[in-house]
Order: structure tokens, then sequence, then C-alpha cells
């Protein structure tokens, strides 16, 4: 078994124009990559490439981010009838639907009776995402309040403030669900796995789900 992994820093820069030969690999997982880059076809279209005849690809994207509650719940305080994102402006909302998700891979290469997208949900407490959303607060904020004024900005900064404290007080179950993209082809002969993008953990269950494991 020979794996090759990239963390999603590294793969988004690459993963229109993989280096890696045709008919390289035997499974492909791609996690909650595909969404964020900009050109997802042509990053399907690699996938596709890569993959031997009979190869297996394990593609993730996001249907529901639970963490955006405590971004609306800050928003309701200031500005209750602004627009509510489902998630940040850099992954369309089209994303959360099957259908994007579906029509891509179908215009990479795959057949659409071989794709079959289901859902993983996992349940995480509210009073965990102050330090997990750290890295990414300030794009979020920046992407709730657009077109603010700078009033309602400095407010909403106090009642988001507010409400993560609140949330490690009071913590309440949140819930994020994954769409799973699973598209077979034929028969496999020797194992060679890609894997690229975020989220190792699942990235270990599907190679569970798939038989595959190191």
């Amino acid at each position: 078994t020979e794996i090759y992994t990239l963390s999603l820093h590294d793969a988004l820069p690459i993963s229109q124009d993989l280096k890696y030969p045709d008919d390289k690999f035997t499974h492909s997982f791609t996690n909650f990559a595909l969404m964020a880059i900009p050109d997802p076809v042509k990053a399907a279209k690699q996938i596709y490439r890569t993959l031997k005849p009979g190869g297996t690809a394990a593609i993730t994207t996001w249907k529901h981010l639970g963490y955006m509650v405590i971004f609306h719940d800050a928003q309701r305080k200031v500005k209750p009838d602004s627009t509510f994102l489902p998630g940040p402006r850099a992954i369309a909302d089209e994303w959360m639907g099957e259908t994007k998700f579906r029509s891509t891979l179908e215009a990479a290469g795959f057949q659409a009776k071989n794709i079959e997208i289901t859902t993983e949900t996992a349940v995480m407490s509210s009073d965990t995402w102050g330090k997990g959303l750290e890295l990414m607060k300030n794009a979020l904020v920046n992407d709730v309040v657009q077109g603010w004024t700078d009033k309602e900005k400095d407010a909403y900064s106090v009642a988001l403030k507010e409400q993560l404290e609140q949330e490690n007080a009071n913590p309440r179950p949140t819930e994020m669900v994954a769409w799973v993209a699973v598209t077979r082809k034929e028969p496999l002969d020797g194992t060679h796995i890609w894997c690229g993008g975020a989220f190792g953990l699942c990235q270990q269950r599907i190679a569970v789900l798939l038989g595959v494991t190191k």
C-alpha cells in the first residue's frame, strides 16, 4: 500500500494541476476542499484523471456548519433583519445542497450511476468553538458585517464576544453535517491512495468504510 497525503493548505494551490500521472491511484480522498477551490470542476477532473480504472474516489463537502448559529445569535442582537449566512462567503451557498456537488462530479467525468452521495453528522458542544474558530473568526465576522455601518460593526463585535462567553457558560449541541460522495468504477488491483484536504479523522473513517487501512 502506498499512501500520498497533502494538507488542505498544500492541496489547494496544486489541486487543479496534480503532478501525478494518469491512472495512478486506486483510492482518492478529498476532504472539505472541493467547495473552496476556485475551479472545482478542474480539480475534480484531476481526481478523475489520476484514478486507476477501477478506482474509488471519496469526496466530502459541507452541508451544514453548526458553528454559524453562534454568529447568527450575535447578529440577532444587533441587526435581526439582516441576511444570515449559511457559511463563509468564500463557499458559495449552492455547495450546501447536493445538486452542485453531484453536477461537479459529473462534469469531471464520473458517471451519474456510479456516484453515491450520503450525509454524515457530527455533534459538537458549542463551548468547543471558541478556540476552534480563532483562525477564521475575523474572516467570518467580515463576511457577516459586510455593508454594515461602523457603529453596527462595533456593536456586533461586542455581541459576538458575549455570545462566545455564553456558549462557554451554557454549552449546547451543534451539528456539523457533511456531504460524502463515493464514486466507484471497476474492481481494484493493488492499492495506491491519494488524500487531499482537511480533517484527517474523516479520512481515516472513510478508509475504514471502504476497507482500506494503512
